[in-house]
């Protein structure tokens, strides 16, 4: 399994990362990586990790822990296309994980809420019947 190392520090090196996955893997290679946010850049960093209880284990333990002083951010990484887009040439073929689905898409979440908020609040009022 593929793991995302995020908000990492520009000075981390391999060798601190292997510190801090001391125990969940003996031949980790890293692959450091970083994108653009306006004229920032966010370093992060991608493992492999096999096999998938160890990887899952790291994720779940070591998630939001300090290295070189900042907390860094691990979960399984999904390889996407540009712009966060899942949708490749032939995207109505491909099966889709269950990771690579949302949990929750917005537009639902946003549905199930209001349509809650609508159940909660509504009262039925009772029927009178007359009967003559």
């Amino acid at each position: 399994m593929q793991i995302y190392i995020g908000n990492l520090s520009p000075e981390i090196s391999s060798q601190d990362l292997l510190k801090f996955f001391k125990g969940y893997g003996e031949y980790l290679s890293f692959e450091f990586k970083y994108y653009m946010r306006g004229n920032k850049r966010f370093y992060f960093a991608v493992t492999s990790i096999e096999p998938d209880i160890k990887a899952k284990k790291a994720i779940k333990r070591r998630n939001l822990k300090r290295v070189q002083g900042r907390v860094v951010v691990l979960r399984a990484y999904q390889d996407r296309l540009v712009a966060n887009e899942r949708r490749a040439l032939n995207w109505r073929e491909k099966i889709w994980t269950a990771e690579e689905r949302r949990k929750e898409e917005r537009r639902t979440l946003q549905h199930s809420k209001n349509l809650k908020e609508k159940v909660e609040t509504y009262e039925p009022t009772p029927v009178r019947h007359h009967f003559w």
